[in-house]
């Protein structure tokens, strides 16, 4: 299994990019396509399965087998975000891994490069619950694991089979042992950390958007906008609904109709 090691040198990967079993490069992806996305969940899913590893973007491969930077940068490293990689294991790994993004730059050009860094440690078998739009790149329901070459494909050995299950057993009998150590020892293990749902990024999004909301409207006098706020405060009085009343009330005197009556 390999420990994904927060002050690990990444740099060497950005200076220079090679492939391992631990280590999968890809030229600059468009995370807005689909396609690309499951590319990217692909890598993910069989480095984790590996046993952790990085993903490296950013670079193509040579005829002799080095790399050198791949065309089509984006002007700005956004799309490559902590959220955007979560987003896309969310949507097509399970179980979900957390990931670690990480933008290093070349010491020679100073561009900066993402780099992926995907845990390993599983108990589990990680599965692709969804598939890519074209159903060749990433296929539902099947496992992802590192081959030689190295490649990301399906097991297609029992050999192959026999040592991915036995990498999941002996991750589980490790974390087993090491909870048995804690309890002897007097230590309560700690809870590993929850992966967050997209139930709970949408209720984070929520919670910041009404912050932001009462922020914005703050400096405005009250009374001057209809402010329909449901909380334990009820709701607000606003002139601007009782002048509306005001002139509806005129509209129904005159025999017309008031096309703005529902406000």
């Amino acid at each position: 299994m390999l420990i994904i090691n927060p002050n690990a040198d990444l740099d060497d990967l950005i200076n220079e990019p090679r492939e391992t079993l631990d280590v999968e490069v890809k030229e600059w992806l468009d995370l807005t396509d689909n396609d690309h996305r499951s590319m990217v969940a692909k890598e993910i899913i069989a480095l984790a399965n590996h046993g952790g590893g990085f993903l490296v973007i950013g670079f193509e491969e040579r005829a002799d087998g080095t790399f050198e930077p791949s065309a089509g940068r984006p002007t700005n490293l956004d799309a490559w975000s902590q959220d955007s990689i979560q987003s896309i294991v969310f949507k097509y790994a399970d179980p979900g891994v957390q990931c670690r993004v990480h933008h290093r730059a070349n010491a020679a050009s100073r561009e900066r490069y993402p780099i992926i860094a995907i845990p390993g440690g599983r108990r589990v078998p990680i599965r692709a619950k969804a598939g890519s739009p074209d159903g060749k790149k990433l296929s539902a329901h099947r496992v992802y694991i590192r081959r030689p070459g190295p490649a990301s494909e399906e097991p297609k050995t029992a050999e192959e089979w026999d040592r991915f299950f036995e990498r999941c057993l002996q991750n589980r009998q490790a974390e087993l042992l090491e909870a048995m150590r804690s309890i002897m020892t007097g230590v309560i293990p700690d809870a590993a950390p929850a992966i967050p749902t997209r139930f709970d990024e949408l209720k984070a999004f929520e919670t910041k958007a009404i912050a932001r909301w009462e922020t914005l409207v703050a400096p405005v006098p009250r009374g001057n906008y209809c402010h329909r706020r449901r909380d334990a405060r009820g709701p607000i009085d606003c002139t601007v609904r009782a002048r509306c009343q005001v002139q509806e009330k005129r509209f129904r005197k005159a025999g017309r109709d008031n096309p703005h009556r529902k406000i």
